[in-house]
């Protein structure tokens, strides 16, 4: 008697254990599941889009602005550089620092073999804005490769100081697409969600066709 008793008693326990965790564990799994859904809710949907046919297509923030200009290098051929610009942005006109909101520059280089900047991202080093160098290859840091559109990059933070700004941060990146186009990505910014700016940003490229 008192066996079945015991056995009685051990199966209502298993039976009431089970219900508890049956009727705790999802609940609480659907809310942190929820909390990630709005947490990682995509806010590039509704920003605006820049689209240059032969080039690039990004999105950026509404209340930032876009600009073109052509450089020539010496050789005569041209340049298309792209800038978005932040509503706050702000810079000193004496020096050309950045003194406020956040910059973002990309550039399609006209350039040799550009899969070696991808592998050897120190080669960077050898490419130039106008006529200065822009970084010391032994400072840089945080070097990640990257997947962009249909293409691949890397993306590293060059240690400048104070040269584009007190307290500025400076993100490159070079950018290949598989049909060869090299375009070089430059963000500087004084906002402390600069790096979640750029990665929202950058997960919008995409590569157009040449023509």
């Amino acid at each position: 008697m008192n066996k079945i008793l015991v056995t009685l008693l051990f199966i209502a326990v298993v039976i009431a254990g089970g219900w508890f965790v049956w009727q705790n564990w999802p609940k609480t799994q659907l809310v942190v599941n929820n909390q990630q859904n709005q947490n990682t809710s995509d806010e590039t949907v509704s920003w605006k889009v820049y689209n240059k046919d032969g080039f690039i297509t990004f999105k950026y923030p509404n209340a930032w602005t876009v600009g073109e200009l052509f450089e020539v290098d010496k050789s005569g051929n041209y340049t298309l550089v792209v800038t978005a610009r932040s509503e706050n942005y702000q810079i000193d006109t004496k020096n050309f620092f950045l003194t406020g909101g956040s910059e973002l520059e990309v550039r399609k280089e006209n350039i040799v073999n550009p899969q070696i900047y991808i592998d050897n991202y120190e080669k960077f080093e050898d490419l130039v804005y106008g006529n200065f160098k822009y970084y010391d290859k032994n400072k840089i840091t945080d070097v990640k490769k990257i997947v962009v559109g249909d293409g691949m990059g890397v993306i590293f933070n060059p240690e400048v100081g104070d040269s584009r700004g007190v307290g500025v941060k400076d993100t490159e990146a070079g950018l290949l697409s598989q049909k060869g186009s090299f375009y070089r990505v430059r963000f500087l910014s004084k906002e402390a969600n600069s790096k979640e700016i750029l990665n929202q940003i950058l997960s919008t490229f995409k590569f157009l066709p040449q023509k």
